[in-house]
């Protein structure tokens, strides 16, 4: 098990500790890789065997929250990319459930608060005649430069294009394909498309449109 810091001038240090935060591995073989920036960072870890995470540096406030709960003598690998200038405005909620599974998150990204991203269930469905189970983890792919909105959920399987918008409250649960969306609903769909996003609030941009039309 190891955490490592690596600098902007790709000088890596190990630590046993990061302030503010809580991380606790009660297997092996599990890395975490945080580049500098750290930025506002504070982390809850909670993880067994084989879990792989790097995060990439960003200046912004990123507090996040990665468990697994799965029993020693599962042969299963987890890996969680996140990409740079991500940022939350609370707690990202990231379950790698039982069994393989990844998570990437492209750079640029927000996530808004009671975000829950998973790979997979806690429990089993299977079909009672072949015994064959039916909801097998699977991998959730977010782009680069993705707002995501207040309580909104990723699934297992979910994908998300780059430059897309996921309205608060909704449930992703498959893949989309077109990049620039409004994705939104339980289940999700895409209600508008050709769009971009920014950071600033509407106001700014509504006094820039002022300025140019003047």
């Amino acid at each position: 098990n190891s955490v490592e810091i690596i600098a902007t001038d790709g000088t890596v240090r190990k630590i046993k500790r990061l302030k503010g935060s809580h991380i606790t591995f009660s297997g092996n073989d599990n890395h975490i890789k945080l580049y500098e920036p750290l930025g506002k960072l504070k982390l809850h870890i909670d993880v067994s065997n084989k879990v792989n995470i790097v995060m990439k540096g960003s200046t912004k406030r990123r507090y996040i929250s990665i468990i697994t709960q799965k029993p020693a003598n599962y042969d299963t690998v987890n890996n969680v990319y996140i990409g740079e200038n991500f940022a939350t405005t609370n707690t990202l909620n990231i379950e790698l459930c039982n069994g393989n599974g990844n998570i990437s998150i492209g750079d640029n990204c927000l996530m808004s608060w009671g975000i829950l991203i998973r790979v997979g269930d806690w429990h089993t469905i299977y079909d009672i005649q072949t015994k064959k189970t039916l909801n097998p983890n699977k991998d959730v792919i977010i782009g680069n430069h993705v707002w995501c909105g207040s309580e909104s959920s990723l699934s297992k399987g979910a994908v998300i294009p780059d430059n897309c918008v996921v309205g608060a409250k909704t449930l992703v649960t498959k893949a989309f394909k077109e990049p620039n969306c409004i994705i939104v609903g339980i289940p999700a769909h895409v209600v508008k498309t050709n769009i971009g996003w920014d950071e600033r609030s509407p106001y700014y941009s509504i006094m820039q449109e002022n300025q140019t039309n003047q």
